[in-house]
């Protein structure tokens, strides 16, 4: 898996800018053990520029996100949850429950105060460190190269006779 965009350029040029921005993707990733970092290598062809993942497909959720959802499949399962002391607690999940109400407080009449659904993940905000990288490797490549740095590469994509009638008016 991988993302790409597509920009005019030659096979050669796409290829240093994808592995520029793998280089920048790799510092912005998040990194617990780093596996998800490493994994991440240059995508490119004519064209195209890009990151892919490996076998890391889950750095794909972290960049970009997913919604809250109830976690149906843990319906009669038993889970072993980490307390914040570092014990381990065992719940059995109850079919059914997964997205239904909690009571978490009551006031001294006994009056509903707060409740949350039950066995519901709270989503990941996308941290967009692969299209940073993209973004920002090929905004450096421009910034190094002049304009006719820039028409000599176009020469070498599908655009070549476009420059031709640019250069001679024809």
């Amino acid at each position: 898996m991988a993302i790409t965009f597509g920009v005019p350029l030659p096979a050669d040029v796409t290829f240093q800018i994808s592995t520029r921005a793998v280089q920048i993707a790799r510092e912005l990733a998040p990194k617990e053990t780093g596996a998800g970092a490493s994994a991440l290598t240059p995508n490119s062809s004519e064209g195209v520029i890009g990151i892919g993942v490996g076998g890391a497909d889950y750095m794909l959720y972290q960049e970009r996100g997913f919604e809250p959802y109830v976690m149906e499949a843990l319906s009669g399962l038993t889970i072993p949850i980490r307390t914040p002391g570092g014990g381990i607690v065992f719940r059995r999940v109850k079919p059914g429950s997964p997205g239904t109400p909690k009571i978490v407080s009551r006031d001294e009449r006994g009056v509903l105060t707060a409740s949350k659904l039950q066995w519901v993940h709270p989503g990941l905000t996308g941290q967009h460190f692969i299209q940073q990288g993209l973004q920002q490797a090929l905004q450096e490549w421009m910034d190094t190269v002049g304009g006719k740095a820039l028409v000599t590469s176009l020469k070498g994509t599908e655009y070549r006779k476009l420059i031709d009638v640019l250069e001679t008016g024809i």
